[in-house]
C-alpha cells in the first residue's frame, strides 16, 4: 500500500510563513574543498584560419588543371559532354523561340503591352496538343477583358480625345502642313 505524503494547506497559501530551518546542527561546510586536480591552464590562442584568397589557385594553375582534367577524359566522355551541351543550347533556343512566338501572337490578338507577360504565363498553362496558342490567348482575353487593348468609347460630343471622325483630323493636319485636301 502506498503512503500519501501530507502537505499542510499553508504550504500552498500565498504569503505564507517563511520556510522553517530543519532542527539540529547542520553539518559544517568542508573547510578544504576537494581540489586534488590542478587548475586548468589557459589555452594558447589558436592561429587564424588561412584566408580563402591564400588557398585560391592562380589563373595559370586553374588553366593547367583544366587542361590536365581534359586530357584525362576519354573520347566517349568528350563526345557525351558535347552532345549534352548541344542539347542544352537547343532547348534554350526553342524556349526563346516559343516565348517570342507567344508574344507576337498575343500582340496580334490585341493584348495590352503592360499585360503581355501575364497573358503569356496564363496561356502557357492552357496550351496542350488540342489547344493552340491562338485559342488559349482568345480564351484568356474573353475571361479577362482588362488584358486587351481598351476600345475607345464615344460619348457623342467632340473633345480633343474624342473627335467626331478621323477625316476631320486628316483634313486639319493637311491644312497645317500646307498639303492639298484629299478628294
Amino acid at each position: 500500500m502506498k503512503k500519501l505524503f501530507r502537505i499542510p494547506m499553508q504550504f500552498f497559501a500565498e504569503g505564507g510563513p517563511a520556510p522553517q530551518e530543519p532542527e539540529g546542527n547542520p553539518a559544517p561546510p568542508d573547510p578544504k574543498p576537494d581540489d586534488t586536480k590542478p587548475a586548468p591552464k589557459p589555452e594558447p590562442p589558436k592561429p587564424a584560419p588561412p584566408s580563402p584568397a591564400a588557398d585560391t589557385p592562380s589563373a595559370e594553375e586553374l588553366e593547367a588543371f583544366r587542361k590536365w582534367q581534359e586530357s584525362q577524359r576519354t573520347d566517349a566522355e568528350k563526345h557525351a559532354a558535347a552532345i549534352s551541351k548541344a542539347e542544352k543550347a537547343r532547348t534554350a533556343a526553342e524556349a526563346r523561340a516559343e516565348a517570342a512566338e507567344l508574344k507576337v501572337t498575343a500582340l496580334g490578338k490585341g493584348v495590352n503591352a503592360d499585360a503581355l507577360d501575364d497573358v503569356i504565363a496564363l496561356a502557357k498553362t492552357k496550351i496542350t496538343d488540342k489547344v493552340t496558342a491562338d485559342q488559349a490567348i482568345e480564351e484568356i482575353l474573353k475571361k479577362y477583358p482588362a488584358f486587351g487593348t481598351p476600345k475607345p468609347t464615344t460619348t457623342g460630343t467632340a473633345t480633343p480625345n474624342n473627335n467626331p471622325s478621323p477625316d476631320a483630323d486628316d483634313a486639319k493636319a493637311r491644312r497645317v502642313m500646307g498639303l492639298p485636301e484629299r478628294k
